[in-house]
């Protein structure tokens, strides 16, 4: 079988050999970096992929939520993904007393909040009745933890980010 060689400069740049010892430490920093971010950026995309399949999970035992494809569960994990970014945090602050009187029992109501809100947003995918407004959010929540214990177990390399 032929390999391909490549330039002998090329071949010394990359092996370290005639670069300067500040040089070195400074690739070897930006491959460090490069590293992180494709590691961060295959956690979001193994975060959006479990929230995906939980999803689907959701759709299965619950007869109120409706998702029409594998493809509209992935743009519904990507929403609830930003909305549990963004929104959450606002309402969860909005609503501190009542969380703080109902023990936190009332953050149920806001993950239903947030699960109705994705709902609403993406085309293909429906959430109908208080069963799915209480229920879908906590069978979500389960199917997720488990894929990801799942997932952390099979790869330890890639850990989603949660």
């Amino acid at each position: 079988m032929n390999q391909q060689r490549l330039p002998k400069e090329i071949e010394i740049y990359l092996d370290g050999e005639g670069i300067s010892s500040a040089d070195q430490s400074r690739l070897g920093l930006e491959k460090i970096r490069i590293d992180r971010f494709e590691g961060k950026l295959m956690g979001y995309v193994l975060t959006i992929l479990v929230t995906a399949l939980s999803l689907l999970v959701v759709d299965i035992v619950l007869p109120g939520v409706n998702i029409e494809s594998f493809a509209v569960a992935m743009i519904a994990g990507i929403v609830i993904g930003l909305i549990n970014t963004f929104v959450k945090p606002i309402l969860s602050l909005l609503t501190l007393p009542i969380n703080l009187v109902t023990l936190g029992l009332f953050s149920i109501v806001i993950n239903g909040i947030c699960f109705t809100l994705a709902a609403a947003l993406v085309p293909g995918f429906q959430a109908h009745g208080l069963i799915s407004f209480l229920v879908a959010p906590v069978i979500l929540s389960l199917a997720s933890t488990f894929l990801n214990k799942y997932f952390a177990e099979r790869n330890a390399d890639l850990k989603p980010n949660v």
